[in-house]
């Protein structure tokens, strides 16, 4: 079942979007700080960079004999262990941890070490990943398998296997081009790269998006051409340096807003850097953008921190109470956030199959005007807890597995940020009490990025 979570709060009037959207653009509101870390690694040849969200840390990968280093947001350490060999190689995290896709092989850090997968990968050297959230698929794009002959193929992983895709519309063939996923459009952005490497190097300054089934290019202000720059995501997604036309490194960073690219404020200098890797580590006020320079002929500001602005309210789920007892204790659960624009979705497993179930969603802490938690034994649910009002109701029936689950749809609507509400799934149990129903765990949930 999928509703839109208007439905619930009630669309906001379009002076205070307005009004949420540009205080979140303007510069006092989104400081921008170059930091200098207190600890680094010594520099690394030709450095790969990724953040895994489960683990809460960046991982950095390089050097002439393969290193591993972890990052914690204080304290770089180095791992044990290295994938496939992998200097120049690509990075991202898949779902479930970081993959590194090298020399047709893909390998993958568990946290503590790393382990080859099975199946081929694109064999090309070059080639640029980026995790959709959204649909749980990392998208590799083109790459070289000599200098002369550059790929425009575009491929998936699932998890387990590669598939090639062959969309209606392809970029032009690149290397050493740049991709990241954008939350707010859920779409991947790849920006530049070469398009040719001999006899000449030709650069590009082209913005395209992947929405899943096809490439679109973007059009409108844009940064300069270049190659081996970083793209980072998901919010915001963040270009930076790389090398011009002539091969010269380059400084700025800008913004992709969803339509278009900006510069943000930022105080403090960059170093101009054209090989390096960078990750946006996230963190509960904001995110760092962590850029981490490659081998050069000196180690000094190998590395710098960037600090973006808090870009709004964090999304989040927290567990609230626990489920009546009865002939199954049912549990209420949500894979991701609320965070905006995107599907989100509430699970519940362990319910008695095939039964009548409705999920309710409050906006406050009251059930019919009764503080929460609200004790319902006096009403005849023996050890149950309302820990939801009854704002919204969605019947539903429970799967032959006893499952169930309501997707809402979160619009693209700053003013939702901040905004909370209340879930709890109410199901048929005949043996659970005298009304013969049973009630899940509870969850309080923001909506936020």
């Amino acid at each position: 079942m999928n509703t839109s979570i208007h439905t619930l709060i009630g669309r906001p009037t379009a002076a205070a979007v307005l009004s949420l959207a540009l205080s979140a653009l303007a510069p006092a509101q989104s400081p921008w700080a170059w930091q200098a870390p207190a600890t680094a690694p010594s520099p690394l040849l030709l450095p790969s960079m990724a953040f895994d969200p489960n683990r809460n840390v960046a991982i950095a990968i390089g050097g002439f004999s393969f290193e591993t280093w972890v990052y914690d947001g204080t304290t770089w350490t180095s791992s044990p262990g290295n994938p496939a060999p992998l200097v120049g190689g690509a990075m991202a995290f898949d779902g479930t941890g970081i993959i590194a896709v090298s020399a047709g092989s893909t390998s993958r850090w568990n946290g503590s070490s790393w382990q080859n997968l099975n199946g081929a990968a694109p064999n090309y050297g070059g080639i640029r990943l980026a995790f959709d959230e959204n649909r749980s698929r990392v998208v590799a794009f083109g790459g070289s398998l000599t200098p002369f002959a550059l790929s425009n193929e575009t491929w998936e992983w699932d998890g387990t296997t590669w598939t090639r895709r062959n969309p209606t519309t392809t970029p032009p063939a690149r290397n050493a081009h740049a991709m990241a996923y954008h939350r707010l459009t859920q779409r991947i952005v790849m920006f530049g790269g070469e398009s040719t490497q001999i006899p000449s190097r030709v650069v590009l300054a082209d913005t395209w998006t992947w929405d899943g089934t096809n490439w679109s290019q973007e059009t409108g202000a844009a940064p300069s051409a270049r190659s081996t720059h970083t793209l980072t995501g998901p919010d915001p997604v963040v270009l930076h340096g790389g090398a011009d036309a002539n091969n010269q490194p380059l400084s700025d960073t800008w913004e992709w807003t969803g339509t278009t690219w900006q510069v943000p404020s930022i105080t403090g200098t960059a170093r101009p850097r054209a090989t390096h890797a960078a990750a946006l580590f996230e963190t509960p006020a904001g995110n760092d953008l962590i850029v981490y320079e490659g081998f050069t002929s000196s180690t000094a500001n190998e590395l710098q921190v960037l600090e973006v602005g808090p870009r709004g309210p964090r999304a989040s789920v927290t567990i609230i109470g626990a489920a009546c007892p009865g002939s199954t204790s049912p549990q209420l659960s949500a894979a991701q956030p609320p965070r905006i624009n995107t599907t989100f979705t509430l699970s519940c497993t362990n319910t008695l199959p095939n039964q009548a179930a409705v999920f309710l969603l409050g906006l406050d802490g009251t059930f019919l005007g009764l503080p929460l938690p609200l004790d319902l034994t006096p009403f005849g649910l023996t050890g149950c807890q309302a820990q939801a009002g009854p704002d919204l109701l969605a019947p539903i029936t429970t799967s032959g597995s006893g499952q169930a689950a309501l997707s809402l749809t979160i619009p693209n609507d700053f003013a939702l940020a901040g905004q909370g509400f209340r879930a709890q799934l109410m199901a048929t149990d005949a043996s659970g009490n005298a009304w013969g129903m049973s009630l899940t765990n509870g969850l309080e949930c923001v909506m936020g990025f």
